[in-house]
């Protein structure tokens, strides 16, 4: 049986450029948006105000000057007070088919070993301001030969970020971050809905069990198979908040097609069902 589509909600049309840039503005109260998730990704770039910002059932204070980063397919609220102001820089997938691109976004979330935030300062706020602006601009007249250029701007992006976050990070500036906990982290992204075993994900990583295992032990501090247990979970949690699916149809969506094993482990692994998680999650959220 094949499961429901996982909803999504996309960046424009097929005609949408692949980067966009949007501005957060003063407005006449404070605002509470509503729990929501894209296929793309979302850097918030705030300058001024306060409020929370819930990012994959982690709620983050909004610090500015900061950055919050968004991926694909993560849950997210916004709560955020009516003087705030910022930016939000937002790009597909296909914006980061550049290596260098692709090479600073992974190595941005790497060095933030996942909390999401990157504090700045002043100067490097207004570094990106000048940037958005630049894109924004672009936006209006770029076509053909030129979309080179919001593809640079957006480089720029990710290269300063990428580089300031190197500042206290813990992890190796000099590793590559197309090391095997990266392409297992790519491909476990990819697949964990159809494959769920660790033999699987070794053998596309030209490796056995045993030394993908030690390796993640080592790096993550955690074996293959309960980083994929965490994956599936992580993606049950984002669709039992946001997904006006049943139960069953979590089930089916996630590549479980035993909905009573499904309701067995997740309250195995989360101490209630997901009936009750639901509940407890949206009254959370309000959603």
């Amino acid at each position: 049986m094949t499961g429901p589509t996982i909803p999504l909600h996309h960046l424009g049309g097929p005609d949408q450029r692949h980067i966009a840039v949007e501005r957060i503005l003063h407005t006449d109260g404070a605002v509470n948006n509503d729990v929501h998730r894209h296929d793309f990704h979302e850097l918030f770039l705030f300058v001024k105000g306060s409020g929370t910002h819930m990012i994959d059932l982690h709620v983050h204070a909004m610090e500015p000057p900061c950055l919050h980063i968004v991926e694909p397919g993560q849950v997210h609220q916004l709560v955020r007070s009516a003087d705030t102001v910022g930016v939000v820089f937002m790009f597909g997938k296909d914006a980061l088919a550049d290596a260098a691109r692709h090479d600073d976004a992974q190595a941005l979330a790497h060095r933030l070993a996942g909390k999401a935030v990157l504090a700045l300062d002043t100067a490097r706020s207004q570094e990106l301001l000048e940037v958005a602006d630049r894109l924004e601009a672009e936006l209006g007249t770029a076509n053909g030969a030129m979309m080179r250029v919001l593809d640079n701007y957006l480089g720029i992006v990710l290269a300063k970020c990428a580089h300031w976050a190197s500042a206290g990070s813990k992890a190796d500036l000099g590793e590559n971050t197309k090391d095997l906990g990266a392409r297992f982290k790519d491909l476990l992204d990819r697949f964990f809905i159809e494959q769920k075993q660790v033999a699987w994900y070794a053998e596309q990583l030209s490796v056995t069990p045993g030394y993908l295992n030690d390796q993640l032990r080592s790096r993550a501090g955690t074996s293959a198979s309960a980083l994929i247990h965490d994956r599936v979970l992580l993606e049950a949690k984002r669709l039992l908040l946001h997904a006006d699916l049943s139960v069953k149809e979590v089930s089916f969506a996630l590549g479980v097609q035993d909905p009573a094993y499904f309701n067995r482990w997740f309250k195995k692994a989360e101490g209630n069902t997901p009936v009750e998680y639901r509940a407890q999650v949206r009254a959370l959220y309000k959603n």
